[in-house]
């Protein structure tokens, strides 16, 4: 295996994300999005993320693998040392590590922000978005039964927390 190089997203990344995004939404209850992603619309948002707010993509030899980001759990401030995480890897590359190093690399993306805690929201069947997320030290705090509702069955919901 190559080197896998965590970087900050650029605007020329942007079509991979989308496309890797994609194919999650189309067959996957790893994301609850039905809607597939637009490039003019990932265009529109990526300059509002802001410092606080990192989507970093993953590359081997220069060619985008993965992705991840933090986003605010609420736009309510008292919950402003609180973020969620994203990851999400290229469905022909998965279980090669790239997960790993792209949520080690948010992990220290939010202690390096202050953040103060770090959630997960994942699909119940996602056990190895899960088992990702327990090697790194999340811990499970919810488990949410039958909130999400795609592919016409319903999913339970767990969220998984990380204190730092």
């Amino acid at each position: 295996m190559r080197d896998i190089i965590v970087r900050p997203a650029a605007w020329d990344d942007l079509q991979a994300i989308v496309d890797i995004t994609n194919h999650y939404i189309r067959t996957s209850t790893c994301t609850m999005k039905e809607r597939e992603e637009d490039l003019d619309a990932a265009r529109e948002r990526f300059p509002l993320r802001g410092e606080r707010y990192p989507l970093l993509v993953a590359e081997i030899g220069k060619e985008v693998v993965g992705w991840g980001d933090l986003t605010a759990h609420s736009e309510r401030t008292a919950y402003r040392f609180t973020v969620h995480d994203a990851v999400y890897v290229r469905d022909d590359m998965r279980r090669q590590g790239i997960g790993t190093v792209i949520l080690n690399a948010l992990i220290s993306a939010a202690k390096g922000l202050g953040y103060h805690s770090m959630i997960a929201v994942i699909a119940a069947p996602q056990t190895p978005s899960i088992g990702l997320h327990h090697k790194l030290g999340f811990r499970d705090v919810a488990h949410l039964e039958q909130v999400g509702f795609k592919f016409e069955q319903w999913v339970d919901v767990m969220n998984l927390q990380l204190m730092f």
